[in-house]
């Protein structure tokens, strides 16, 4: 496998030959980095993004005072404050740039 340059999945260490199916290791790495996550919609106690296209979603939601991240209904955590509850969100979409649980 050359650095930096297009691999097969064999090089990936997928069993028998190499596929001649070529990955895009660049564009893999930049699609992880940012995420495919998108600013959907705010209100006073909502801020929601979504991954256009699909049904995933990430809501940060206001509630006695305190901002809660959810993930389809379920919670994810809590923060006290909206910056620390914005801060949360963006670490869960790094972490999760394909929108998994």
């Amino acid at each position: 496998m050359k650095r930096g340059g297009p691999a097969t999945l064999g090089d990936f260490g997928a069993g028998g030959r190499q596929s001649d199916t070529l990955i895009d290791r660049e564009a893999a790495a930049t699609a992880a980095a940012t995420g495919q996550w998108a600013y959907h919609v705010h209100t006073s106690t909502t801020i929601a993004w979504e991954i256009p296209g699909t049904a995933a979603t990430l809501l940060l939601k206001r509630d006695d005072e305190v901002w809660r991240l959810q993930r389809a209904g379920r919670p994810l955590g809590t923060r006290s404050t909206l910056d620390a509850g914005i801060a949360f969100a963006e670490q869960y979409m790094r972490q999760r740039p394909a929108g998994g649980r």
